[in-house]
């Protein structure tokens, strides 16, 4: 047996004398608030109507009894005693009493909750049961998250932008249910990373790149040089390169090229492909990676044509950060979108408790806006933030050579 089931001297397990305890715990906690918030009640009428039984002169609140009403507590909603006041015959709401049936309080629990992986199911569940609760149907938390995510997402899509200055910019994608999902992050000259915004299509195309592209420069996205992060996707390029100009600096992520160059080379080849690679994207200066690259390009050529065919198809875009002559901190934080790549993992291991998604709605939208908005404000500072200046003077000289 295990120790969680051993039995006591009354026969009850200690793991059944947890729940108990725990149970016992929430109660007197929801009562100790219920009182709290029957204390804001009383001392709202009595600073309208006076003290109990006290004299009141015509045209004066009056109290009036009470009705049976409800407020938002915890996560649920849960049954009071509502106090009645009235004056010349109307009903007057207390203020204590419509603030605690505002919603908000309850949309944020729920979006906390099911962020943090609790299904819709479960979510009732979770909060327990007592006298004057009210459980929450999974239907009724579902259209609840809808609403919250929802609003998460018009956020993402609608915050100013015309007060940072952003010097980079990661684009990339992640599919969910089949639906391809777009975003932004950009990089504050102070480091700081930030979603620009969330754009959902059926498929990873130049159109949905645009459009969002045209969002962010309607919000007050400066037009100026910016580098580009991002994963290789032509239709990325193609509507970066469209919209900002054939000038504009693409960083290609140095981690999905060698992924893909590799899928070309018999295995026998991996190894000294990897060291070569290393060595390429490990050059002080550009002339060097330069070199490094031709010949490279010259020993795949020699082994593998296919594999040589995708080094040429990268237009020596993954040493672009090299180029730029950076820190070889910040290097190594820009030569990949492994940034914005983490950010969709933690959307990825948040919504594997999602079943069924409605492919013809924004719902793989709604939750990515979600998370990637509740991730957001535990961001960190990017590695090599110091060199950032000195990154976007290259950024603006470079373009400005082309």
């Amino acid at each position: 047996m295990s120790k969680s089931n051993r039995l006591d001297s009354s026969g009850s397990s200690s793991e059944d004398l947890f729940d108990s305890l725990r149970d016992d715990l929430q109660d007197r906690i929801r009562a100790s608030v219920l009182e709290r918030v029957y204390c804001l009640f009383e001392e709202e009428v009595e600073k309208l109507c006076g003290k109990p039984y006290s004299k009141h002169l015509p045209g004066t609140p009056r109290r009036a009894g009470s009705d049976r009403g409800s407020v938002y507590l915890d996560g649920q909603k849960v049954s009071v005693k509502k106090p009645r006041v009235k004056q010349n015959g109307k009903e007057i709401n207390l203020k204590s009493y419509q603030l605690l049936q505002d919603k908000e309080s309850l949309l944020a629990h729920i979006r906390k909750s099911v962020l943090s992986g609790v299904s819709m199911r479960n979510y009732s569940k979770l909060q327990g049961a007592s006298h004057g609760t009210k459980k929450l149907s999974p239907s009724s938390v579902s259209q609840y998250f809808k609403k919250v995510s929802q609003k998460d997402l018009d956020k993402l899509n609608s915050r100013d932008l015309s007060a940072e200055n952003y010097v980079v910019l990661m684009v990339d994608a992640t599919f969910i249910a089949s639906r391809a999902v777009v975003s932004v992050m950009g990089i504050t000259m102070a480091g700081k990373k930030q979603v620009l915004g969330v754009r959902g299509g059926n498929s990873e195309n130049t159109e949905v790149v645009s459009d969002l592209f045209y969002n962010l420069e309607e919000r007050g996205l400066q037009h100026r040089p910016f580098l580009f992060v991002i994963d290789g996707s032509q239709a990325l390029r193609k509507a970066i390169i469209s919209h900002f100009g054939n000038n504009t600096l693409v960083q290609r992520c140095a981690v999905h090229k060698e992924r893909n160059i590799k899928g070309y080379l018999p295995k026998i080849h991996h190894q000294e492909f990897s060291r070569k690679w290393k060595m390429l994207h490990g050059c002080v200066d550009y002339q060097q990676a330069q070199k490094s690259y031709e010949s490279l390009s010259r020993w795949l050529y020699q082994i593998n044509y296919a594999a040589s065919d995708s080094l040429d198809e990268s237009q020596k875009e993954t040493l672009t950060i090299i180029r730029l002559n950076t820190s070889p901190t910040l290097r190594s934080t820009l030569y990949s979108t492994n940034l914005i790549e983490n950010s969709y993992s933690l959307v990825r291991s948040t919504i594997k408790r999602v079943k069924h998604w409605n492919k013809n709605s924004n719902q793989a939208e709604r939750w990515t806006g979600s998370v990637l908005l509740s991730a957001e404000a535990k961001f960190r500072s990017i590695r090599g933030y110091r060199d950032l200046p000195s990154l976007n003077e290259q950024i603006e000289k470079l373009s400005e050579c082309w």
